[in-house]
């Protein structure tokens, strides 16, 4: 039986790295009101514009919540106006700021932009196809993207040390026994790692049991011209995505995940690891709609046949993505194959120390 691994952004959050959505909106707004040419798409005008906050600089650099940001630029508003930019879709994540808590919020907050667009009544009446809007919309989300590649390589990247502690926790995870199977090892293990960063690879010595492991970078590695980063939605199997497909124009699917999936020899790594008897481990993965197709996939396989939940705090961490979970699979399949609660099996943090 192989070992299918599964890496989401809880690994790295788990490693102590500023990944989440939160980090990198702070992180612009930081840079908004320091103004010292720092990137930021945002711009945060001063009262004066003279004013000089030599003194609060230190104050600006430990803000690393929008709650904390919130209460900064709220108690000095008669010096600070609100952050602005000409970027309309960051525009409105600003305004939902309190209710997009994760990466897979703004990705399918940009599924449902691309459907505000649509008003034609059939696949055959375009005439109310706002494309200079789509356009923009895409280049907007471009922009964001490139800003967010940018954060990762400049600030996440250098958090990362050179080697892993031998005994971190996550090793017991990785060596696991498998599940209905004598001898202590998987046949193979494969790692689909969802993340940009190289967190996971810095394990590969936590795999030396094993013959053969393979780490499959799925979206992409930073700095990576063969392996671009990969952005955006992968819920094909929305009856609404039927609705964008139909209009027969490229500017409605440039994001579309599956389409970046054919551009590296991932997917088909993946497609080959699956293709004989596997389990499942989830680390650190919400297994939210923006990677339906994807994750439907792998879990709905009838050669897959266990699935074990390593869940972040207790019962709610383990339930939140159960939830999620049953968006994508058979519901006879889901209660056979998924295991039961285990408070055992809670994920480590802060590795690195």
């Amino acid at each position: 039986m192989n070992r299918l691994i599964i890496i989401g952004n809880g690994f790295d959050l788990a490693h102590g790295l500023p990944t989440r959505y939160e980090d990198f909106l702070c992180y612009m707004l930081r840079n908004a009101l320091l103004a010292d040419d720092s990137p930021s798409l945002f711009s945060i005008k001063r009262n004066p514009p003279t004013l000089s906050i030599s003194n609060e600089k230190d104050t600006i650099r430990k803000i690393d919540t929008i709650d904390g940001f919130n209460k900064y630029q709220t108690g000095l508003s008669h010096y600070f106006d609100n952050p602005t930019t000409n970027n309309v879709f960051l525009r409105e994540l600003y305004q939902n700021r309190n209710n997009l808590n994760n990466w897979n919020d703004i990705e399918y907050f940009l599924f449902d932009r691309l459907k505000r667009l649509i008003k034609p009544t059939s696949k055959y009446d375009l005439t109310n196809l706002k494309l200079d809007d789509i356009n923009k919309l895409n280049s907007e989300f471009d922009q964001i993207k490139t800003h967010f590649h940018d954060y990762l390589s400049d600030i996440v990247l250098g958090k990362i040390p050179n080697k892993i502690n031998k005994n971190s926790l996550f090793n017991d995870i990785f060596n696991s026994r498998p599940v209905n199977k004598k001898p202590h090892q998987a046949d193979n293990v494969y790692i689909l790692n969802f993340n940009y960063t190289n967190t996971i690879h810095l394990y590969k010595d936590a795999f030396a049991l094993y013959n053969n492991v393979q780490i499959i970078d799925i979206h992409g590695q930073l700095n990576s011209e063969k392996n671009p980063i990969i952005f955006g939605y992968g819920d094909e199997r929305n009856d609404e995505y039927t609705l964008l497909e139909n209009i027969n124009r490229s500017e409605f699917l440039m994001w579309l995940k599956y389409f970046s999936y054919l551009r590296t020899a991932n997917y088909k790594s993946l497609l080959n690891a699956i293709k004989i008897d596997f389990e499942v481990l989830i680390i650190g993965h919400s297994c939210g709609l923006s990677d339906r197709t994807l994750l439907s996939t792998i879990l709905n396989k009838r050669e897959c046949k266990h699935i074990r939940i390593y869940q972040y705090g207790q019962y709610g961490g383990y339930r939140s993505v159960l939830e999620n979970i049953s968006r994508h699979m058979d519901k006879s399949k889901l209660l056979s194959d998924v295991e039961q609660y285990n408070s055992e099996y809670e994920c480590p943090s802060h590795n690195f120390k």
